[in-house]
């Protein structure tokens, strides 16, 4: 489904509680009621919580009661599991994610006893059980690495390395970062950045909007960064431009990261006083989590 008939059924379809008819919706759109069954079916795979009440009204579910894992499912297009979800007991609540469950797996049934630093996520809660997403993301994301996720389903598997993204036919982050921020302001979104692809770090993530303040999971053991931080898009593409701008001087990003003057030949080449500017104004930055973010992702430009 492209994006804009994707917003034109966000914008028709009432949220919960409120609802409206399918032959509505078709009614609205021009199309037949056919067409909108098939297209509320597709608006499903792309992440949308779709609801229909005995008397026919459709509506859908606040994004922000979606999960991590419902987005991983969605923009990673994760398999079900073999064995069907099972009824769990009254008022049970996914082990993981904490939302209200009627079916789901046995904690046991999904999760090896080796995992134990997805245990501790669990806070003691060893008896319990997985929604049928959080299951399906937990089987499906090994190695996963770092993701890019919208509302409308859309999921980027982008890799930091520029030559390494070509190479392997995908998005660079440097070139995405900046793509989606022309695009998808405003947008609910799944970030997690990751230089480690080995590491399971989704349990922690959260899902938030593109904007100003974008909630963001960056784990990145070099700058002693794992967690969730919160950044401003803009700034962060601006300190981005800055980095990079540094790098296509000759500069490495180690040096990027700890001190330009210790590259003492290439500040030479470039000039010891503009050395020293530049220097003045990264130690400023590097607190942030604007430049955390960008520091990682920060590429040098053909």
């Amino acid at each position: 489904m492209d994006i804009q008939r994707f917003i034109r059924y966000r914008a028709l379809i009432p949220r919960y509680p409120q609802g409206i008819r399918r032959a509505e919706i078709a009614r609205r759109l021009g199309v037949n009621r056919s067409t909108v069954t098939r297209d509320l079916a597709k608006l499903e795979i792309c992440g949308l919580k779709i609801t229909e009440d005995t008397d026919g009204l459709i509506s859908l579910i606040e994004r922000s009661n979606m999960t991590v894992s419902d987005y991983l499912v969605c923009g990673m297009g994760l398999p079900a599991i073999e064995s069907p979800p099972v009824p769990v007991p009254e008022n049970t609540r996914c082990a993981l994610e904490g939302t209200p469950i009627t079916t789901g797996y046995s904690l046991w049934d999904i999760i090896p006893d080796a995992a134990g630093e997805f245990i501790e996520m669990l806070h003691g809660n060893l008896s319990g059980y997985l929604s049928e997403n959080a299951a399906r993301a937990f089987k499906g994301t090994w190695n996963m690495g770092s993701w890019l996720i919208f509302e409308d389903g859309t999921g980027f598997h982008p890799l930091i390395s520029r030559e390494e993204a070509e190479k392997q036919d995908r998005p660079c982050w440097s070139d995405l970062a900046r793509l989606v921020w022309r695009e998808r302001q405003g947008t609910g979104v799944l970030c997690i950045l990751t230089t480690d692809v080995k590491k399971r770090v989704w349990p922690r993530a959260r899902v938030d909007v593109l904007s100003d303040a974008t909630l963001v999971y960056l784990h990145d053991p070099e700058q002693n960064c794992s967690g969730v931080i919160s950044l401003n898009w803009g700034e962060m593409l601006q300190m981005l431009d800055f980095l990079e701008s540094i790098l296509a001087k000759g500069f490495n990003k180690p040096t990027l990261g700890r001190n330009l003057l210790s590259d003492i030949k290439t500040a030479m080449i470039v000039g010891l006083q503009q050395t020293i500017d530049w220097e003045k104004r990264l130690s400023g930055m590097r607190h942030q989590p604007e430049y955390q973010f960008a520091y990682v992702i920060s590429q040098r430009k053909k």
